[in-house]
This record gives structure tokens, sequence and C-alpha cells, in this order.
């Protein structure tokens, strides 16, 4: 309390609040002589400091989170770490977290509320990928007591930003046999267009950098097949050149003229991508090469004198 004015001044202790019961004495210099009164105190008041609410206060374990495409369900335990509730005497509150996109490749999660990105209350990230898409998305996070804003307090936390990167993993190329019969007749050749169908480089869907990439096509033995006139490593007798089947589909198959066999020969197609990696082929489809046979002409031999 100033002497001359008495204005009563105080300072507040940092996170305390509460009520304290005060008196006010005040002594002069003239003493008590013959009677008299030198001292004099005031009713007791108090003096009520109210509580506001202080903010809290987070950090997480890490701003730049990574998973592979199409890898599902991701979880993050610890992702957010909480370093104070508030002031030191703050009541029991409980904190939430709001995690809010602001940029980048929004249709990285699946469809519904809990496959966006969300952290539970002991700050576990987690999210629900959609299929076959990568890219960048940035989210801010913040945490919000239960303590209000009354008397001027806080009780959201500073935003925090992170991202959440999907790494792009090559898918296989896909395509369709309308037919898992390819006809040719005893030695000739044959082209025969849609022979493969549907052809893409990824999955339907995909984003156009797994759509764009090129499409290689396979022909091989069946090796659980045993075929005639056939050497370990090589193809069966009669065949000119092995089949093939061209990026568009479009089977190819050339026989010798001269080689006299027919009948049915098991073989199998596959798919191979641009993309690279483990997964750029597709599965083996069986198919059969039908070499229908065609009459020759008889042969006859005059015998000499």
């Amino acid at each position: 309390i100033d002497d001359a004015s008495g204005n009563l001044t105080f300072a507040l202790r940092e996170g305390w609040y509460g009520d304290l019961l005060v008196r006010v004495d005040a002594v002069d210099d003239g003493g008590t002589d013959n009677g008299g009164i030198d001292s004099f105190s005031s009713p007791s008041f108090w003096i009520r400091v109210s509580f506001a609410n202080v903010a809290p206060s987070i950090r997480l374990s890490t701003a730049n989170v990574e998973a592979e495409q199409n890898s599902g369900f991701g979880e993050i335990p610890g992702f957010v770490v909480v370093d104070s509730l508030g002031g030191p005497n703050e009541p029991n509150q409980t904190v939430e977290f709001d995690v809010a996109f602001v940029g980048g490749d929004n249709d990285l999660f699946a469809a519904g509320p809990l496959n966006q990105p969300l952290v539970d209350a002991a700050g576990a990230l987690s999210f629900g990928l959609a299929d076959n898409r990568f890219g960048t998305a940035n989210f801010t996070v913040t945490a919000r007591d239960s303590l209000g804003t009354d008397n001027g307090g806080v009780d959201t936390s500073e935003a925090l930003l992170f991202s959440i990167t999907i790494v792009f993993a090559n898918q296989p190329p896909q395509f369709q046999l309308p037919s898992l019969v390819a006809t040719v007749a005893e030695g000739s050749s044959a082209i025969i267009t849609g022979f493969a169908t549907n052809i893409q480089s990824g999955p339907t869907g995909a984003r156009a950098e797994e759509l764009s990439q090129d499409v290689s096509f396979f022909v091989e033995l069946n090796p659980g097949i045993a075929y005639p006139h056939h050497s370990e490593g090589e193809w069966p007798v009669g065949f000119d050149a092995l089949p093939a089947v061209s990026a568009d589909g479009t089977l190819t198959v050339a026989l010798s003229p001269s080689a006299d066999f027919f009948g049915f020969f098991p073989l199998r197609v596959w798919a191979q991508d641009s993309g690279g990696g483990a997964n750029d082929a597709s599965d083996k489809v069986n198919f059969t090469l039908d070499v229908t046979p065609v009459n020759d002409p008889p042969t006859f031999a005059i015998a000499g004198p």
C-alpha cells in the first residue's frame, strides 16, 4: 500500500489462483502518550484471483510420416507428446486433438471419417489409405483441453504442421483373354487381333503416373506339360518363331510349312509393365494353341521293272 495515496498493489504468482483474506493495519508516528492511539486496523477483506485456463503444450515425435501405397491402415503410437497440460495448479482436465487438412493431395485416404488422419487421446496417429493413391498431404494438429476460455483463458495449443507421404509402389499390369483357345491351321501363320484385351499398366482408378507405363507381353511353355517333339530349353518342332503378343494384344503365331504336326499346345502368357520393382508383372494366364490338321495329298511311287 502506498503511504501517500493509499493505493493497493500486488503481483500474482504465475499459475496460482484462489482467495486470500487480508487486513490493512495503519500506524502513525505520533505515539500513544496521554492515551493517544497510533494505529488502526481495517475490516478484513478478500482478494480473489480467478482461474484462467492455460493452453496445453505439445510436440510431435516426427513431422514427416511415410507409408507405402496400398498398405492399408496406418498407426503411429506416441505421435503427439503432451509436454504440459497448462499451469502448475490447474484442475483435472482432459485433452482432445484436432487434425485439419491444410494442403496437398486430398485423395490419399479412404472414405469415411475413421479413415481420415486422427489423433486419439493417447496421442496415436491413425489413418486408412485409399486404393492406388500416392502423394503428400499436409495437416495441422492442435490440443484442446476441457477447461474452457472463461476469464480470458486459452484452451487450445499452438497448431503444429506435419505431412503424410504415401510412397508410390508399382502395381502389376492387367489384361483379359476373351478366349482361352487360339486356333491356327497346321503349317501356317496366324495374326489374331484382340487376343488380349482391357490392357492396363495398373489397376482401374490408378493415377496417370501408373496408367501411363508401357506394357510388354511374354509367352512361354507351360512347365507342367510334356510336349511332343520337344527338347528341354527349346520350342516344339514345327514353330518357325516363338508365339508373341504385341503391346496392343495381338497374338502372332508362325508354324513351319514343312512340319507335319497338329494338336493342342498348352501355353501361358503374362504381362510386365515399365514401372519396375517387385510388383511389375501380372499373373500368368494359361491358354491353348489349337493347331488344326490340314489334309495332305497322298503320295505314291512307281515300282521299277
